[in-house]
């Protein structure tokens, strides 16, 4: 007998069908795929039609197979394996599934150090989903609990890494960030800098460090954006102000630092200063020093504006 090719109206049917294996698959045998794909996939794909099995049956094979993954080692105690099946479906991007498995660790397994580690893991997955402030809860009440615990520097990375995911994003269907709410930078850069001073040494440390320059980076274009909003409106005593901000706080930030620089010379003649802006104009003709360090924690990146 010749091989059978499905109709034309049959193979949408047969996508669906492996989509709802794969999804079955996922939601109900993970914990048995490794094991039972070999020989369920040859038994089933028949048995649904015998004209798609030849197409079916690697789908079948597969979906089986991916719920499960790579076959682990089972956890050496029930506290253990309900962790490692909540880490599984983290994995898979499973929220709902992780959430309960670690809630049923935490409530179940009191006094084992998986009811720790699923405390951070709930958060993690907050943090996956974007539920920024409900992640920064999670970390911190983690942190406040278990202050010794070898993951507080973890969870403390965490938290900063959470308000700097908070920041504006530059859009072209928005003004620039610099132009937005500062409040959401000035938070990730007290978190940022609070983790560095704790945890200086930390795997995260130098990322941490590139986002806290962009962080300033961020404030000192909006002492820019001001100061030239002034200047171009002739108001040169207020410009001044709002460079000298930048010649003054942002050091660590040699770009602005420069922009900033020279546009207040200018100003300074502008307003008959010659003294100060010959001052500066050797300061800008200098070798550049090394960056000054970004303030710490509890001083202010730089002056706020009266209503910021």
């Amino acid at each position: 007998m010749p091989q059978l090719t499905p109709p034309a109206a049959l193979r949408p049917r047969a996508a669906a069908a492996a989509r709802v294996a794969l999804l079955c698959a996922r939601a109900l045998w993970r914990p048995l795929a490794p094991a039972l794909a070999p020989a369920l996939a040859p038994a089933l794909a028949p048995a649904l039609a015998p004209a798609l099995a030849p197409a079916l049956a690697p789908a079948l094979a597969l979906a089986l197979t991916a719920c499960g993954g790579a076959a682990r080692a089972p956890g050496e105690s029930p506290a253990e394996e309900l962790y490692l099946q909540g880490m599984d479906a983290l994995k898979d991007d499973d929220f709902l599934t992780a959430a309960e498995r670690f809630r049923s660790v935490k409530t179940k397994f009191v006094y084992t150090r998986f009811a720790a580690l699923a405390e951070l893991r709930l958060a993690d997955a907050l943090l996956a989903q974007a539920r920024y402030a409900e992640a920064i809860d999670g970390y911190q009440m983690f942190i406040q609990a278990r202050p010794n615990h070898a993951e507080v520097p973890y969870a403390s990375w965490r938290v900063a890494y959470a308000y700097f995911k908070q920041r504006p994003s530059d859009s072209w269907l928005l003004p620039p960030d610099h132009e937005r709410d500062r409040g959401a930078t000035k938070d990730a850069l007290r978190a940022l800098l609070t983790y560095l001073e704790r945890f200086p040494d930390h795997p995260r440390a130098p990322r941490a460090r590139r986002y806290v320059l962009a962080c300033r980076t961020t404030l000192a274009d909006y002492e820019l954006y001001v100061a030239r909003f002034y200047r171009a409106r002739g108001e040169l005593a207020s410009a001044r102000g709002r460079y000298e901000v930048i010649v003054k706080a942002f050091e660590d930030v040699p770009a602005r630092w420069r922009e900033g620089a020279v546009e207040l010379a200018e100003v300074y003649e502008g307003l008959a200063l010659k003294e100060e802006a010959r001052a500066l104009r050797a300061r800008l003709a200098a070798p550049s020093p090394a960056p000054s360090p970004a303030p710490s924690p509890a001083a202010p990146a730089a002056p706020a504006p009266a209503g910021g």
